[in-house]
């Protein structure tokens, strides 16, 4: 791309505005996903592995069939006391890993769906 006077690059117009709300959809999900805490509440349309497992931290969330709708429930705590608890080992007594896997896993498989449309707001 040749430079402007200035050495700026001669962008095509509306890629900057582009560029800045994608640069903005990613602060907002940076955003959330910092949230303090992530509690599960349950979901529909999502299977899990491995099977049979108990602990929910050790699960891996796998989408279901295309056809099957995805819903799930989640609370974010912008602040919460079960982040400060910790086990005698250090590590987090109440972690979220699980929470924060699912929303990856939930988002990456909007976008598959969507497919072309993955970027529209939905009004």
């Amino acid at each position: 791309m040749n430079p402007n006077k200035y050495g700026e690059p001669n962008w095509p117009r509306g890629a900057a505005q582009a560029m800045a709300d994608n640069e903005a959809d990613a602060a907002k999900w940076r955003a959330l996903m910092s949230s303090a805490r992530l509690h599960f509440m349950g979901s529909a349309g999502f299977a899990y592995a491995p099977a049979g497992e108990k602990v929910l931290q050790k699960l891996t969330p796998v989408p279901r069939s295309p056809a099957e709708p995805m819903h799930f429930g989640m609370e974010f705590w912008s602040e919460h006391s079960a982040t400060k608890e910790r086990n005698p080992d250090g590590s987090p007594r109440w972690p979220d890993t699980f929470e924060r896997k699912f929303m990856d896993v939930y988002v990456d498989e909007l976008m598959v769906r969507a497919g072309p449309n993955a970027f529209r707001f939905r009004k």
